[in-house]
């Protein structure tokens, strides 16, 4: 069995156009709200993004100031370590300074040094010597704490090493009795001295050992080197003058 339409002509193509018409403002919709959708995520995580780059940007100052206090912190140390140094070299007995003045002060005209060391020398003893040997056969062997052996020891002895050139066996005598009459000497050995002949003339060599006394202080002998400059006393009768002047 046909079917006829009945519905006149333009009546149909007015649905056709209101059908028409819904599906683009469907499609529109859809377009529209994927838009704003796409729009919402992408603003969250350009707002995620910015946060976290203001943290990492925080954290790198943070990290960079922390970083100039200990490069500044760094600096203070060593300028502490400097200062605490020169400070113990200050506090010294004998600063190394003053002994090597007084050997420079020591030395004849014509004479000129090669070698200077300072050193400190620990003695032994025979006591020492004999707590090292072996026991007899059925004796026991008897040992001494090493509290006790640290008493007995003997101070260590600060010697100064000497060595240089002199124009005559005087040259170097003179050295030696100069460096034996200071009063901080404890001893003054003549390691050796030889004879050169050389195109510029004859010289001798010389070595010598300059001990020092223990617990001697260079304060208590830096007045009779140096000496102390008294200022002159002004008497009352000429300061009344200057005055009256």
């Amino acid at each position: 069995m046909s079917q006829m339409n009945l519905l006149p002509d333009y009546y149909v193509k007015q649905r056709f156009r209101n059908r028409v018409d819904m599906l683009c403002v469907i499609l529109f919709t859809l377009v529209m709200g994927g838009i704003i959708v796409v729009g919402t995520v992408q603003g969250r995580n350009y707002r995620e993004t910015q946060s976290q780059y203001e943290a990492v940007t925080e954290q790198f100052n943070q990290e960079t100031e922390s970083l100039d206090e200990f490069i500044r912190l760094r600096g203070t140390k060593r300028t502490l370590h400097n200062d605490a140094k020169q400070v113990s070299d200050l506090e010294e007995a004998i600063p190394r300074s003053y002994l090597v003045a007084v050997v420079a002060r020591s030395l004849p005209a014509k004479a000129g040094l090669s070698v200077l060391e300072i050193s400190e020398k620990i003695s032994v003893t025979a006591d020492m010597t004999r707590g090292t040997k072996k026991p007899a056969k059925g004796k026991p062997q008897v040992t001494k704490s090493s509290a006790a052996q640290q008493e007995e020891a003997p101070p260590p002895r600060l010697v100064v090493s000497i060595g240089g050139y002199a124009a005559t066996e005087a040259d170097v005598a003179q050295i030696y009795s100069t460096l034996k009459a200071h009063p901080m000497t404890k001893d003054v050995q003549l390691r050796h001295t030889r004879e050169y002949e050389t195109a510029a003339g004859l010289y001798r060599e010389f070595q010598i050992d300059w001990e020092l006394k223990n617990g001697v202080d260079v304060l208590d002998h830096l007045t009779e080197d140096v000496g102390i400059v008294e200022s002159p006393k002004v008497s009352g009768d000429s300061a009344e003058q200057k005055e009256a002047g």
